[in-house]
């Protein structure tokens, strides 16, 4: 199946990225905006989390999940995760919207390769109407990467308030049919999910075409 989404978020650490990290993303040829640097927030018990960039890749063709990988392997990141288009996207570069979390300086957010604001906002859908397709988009999630775990579809879809909002509000209907899929899908794929996530999984779990 082709996993492929307009729009992808990604993790990275200066301390493990190359140090030219933004001529890589720059070569990677896609759209894309990166955060001011994240070094003051904070975990639960009060403690620093280790400094990192959150970075949006766009396009207005959509991207397969490979692709995104590369671009991860490169900076030494996690794996990308999906977002869907939204100002809550934009805000979280800086916590614009979570006054209890630290402020960061607007001003330091960083563009790349024609990255337009207005021309991400145009395939924003946040309306109520378009919950009924979230379901749907979740369910080709669930199967796409094939999800085992409520808690995996949950951390999929944090950074999309609109998803996480239907996660919440299906929260029976989606634990139901990821629980039936475990007894329906084939045992290697069910094998797979059980293993830390690497490049032979991927292909497993999702194999999408080559589009650099």
């Amino acid at each position: 199946m082709n996993f492929r989404s307009r729009a992808w978020t990604i993790v990275f650490y200066p301390e493990s990225a190359p140090a030219d990290w933004f001529t890589i993303f720059q070569m990677y040829g896609k759209p894309f905006v990166i955060s001011p640097l994240h070094d003051m927030d904070k975990n639960a018990d009060g403690e620093y989390k280790k400094a990192h960039y959150h970075a949006i890749i766009y396009s207005s063709n959509a991207i397969g999940f490979n692709t995104v990988k590369r671009l991860c392997n490169m900076l030494n990141a996690p794996i990308p995760e999906i977002v869907r288009v939204s100002d809550g996207l934009m805000s979280y570069l800086t916590h614009k919207n979570h006054p209890k979390k630290h402020q960061y300086d607007e001003a330091l957010i960083q563009f790349g390769n024609g990255f337009e604001y207005e021309d991400l906002l145009k395939y924003s859908d946040p309306s109520e109407t378009s919950k009924s397709a979230s379901l749907a988009t979740l369910i080709d999630y669930i199967d796409g990467l094939n999800i085992f775990s409520y808690a995996d579809l949950l951390q999929l879809v944090r950074f999309d308030p609109v998803l996480t909002d239907v996660c919440i509000n299906k929260v029976t209907f989606l634990n139901t049919y990821i629980k039936s899929r475990k007894t329906t899908a084939p045992a290697v794929i069910r094998l797979c999910t059980e293993v830390p996530l690497d490049d032979d999984c991927i292909e497993i779990v999702c194999p999408v075409e080559d589009d650099f």
